[in-house]
């Protein structure tokens, strides 16, 4: 097998003596390698996404954790247990139970008997939910048309087929990764 200095030779600009790749070409910025810049430059987006629809949510009363929550329990086909609500939210269940009893206590989601499972609770959209979801749809809207609208839907397919790649490959990493054993556990 090739040494990785070998195979990064024909990719990198001549170092001087003593230089490393690192020192001459930054990890992050506009200079880097397309390979490094991908990784921070979706976070970034991502931030930067969010923060721009937290501005204009703002205004309506609702934080990030609050136009989340609302938000896929409002599109999503059927409803959600506490634990499925967690994990697409990537949150801890515990903190997704203080958002939920704020929420509740505002009218805009309510728990309900699991029609499978009378143990667990599926989480609706609660007596109030009407005018803070739809604001959340409309803000969704403008935010993505403002921040697409240079872009063809042919640029965008392409994009996202790179990031659905991207994305597949890190869902294989993480299904072969042994997963932590819970601290409540014996």
């Amino acid at each position: 097998m090739m040494p990785i200095h070998e195979v990064m030779r024909p990719m990198l600009p001549i170092a001087e003596p003593g230089e490393t790749p690192q020192q001459i070409l930054p990890a992050v910025g506009p200079a880097a390698p397309p390979r490094a810049r991908l990784g921070w430059t979706v976070a970034r987006l991502a931030r930067s996404w969010r923060s721009v629809l937290d501005a204009r949510l703002a205004p309506h009363g609702l934080t990030q954790s609050r136009w989340r929550v609302l938000n896929v329990v409002s599109t999503t086909s059927r409803p959600l247990t506490q634990r499925e609500l967690a994990d697409r939210l990537a949150i801890e269940a515990p903190t997704l139970v203080r958002l939920l009893d704020r929420l509740e206590a505002d009218g805009l989601v309510e728990r309900r008997p699991d029609g499978q499972d009378r143990r667990r609770k599926v989480i609706g959209l609660g007596p109030k939910a009407a005018p803070a979801t739809d604001a959340i749809a409309r803000e969704i809207a403008a935010v993505r048309a403002d921040l697409l609208g240079g872009l063809t839907d042919d640029q965008i397919a392409q994009a996202l087929l790179v990031l659905d790649a991207v994305q597949g490959a890190a869902e294989h990493l993480l299904a072969a990764m042994p997963r932590p054993e819970s601290e409540d556990r014996p």
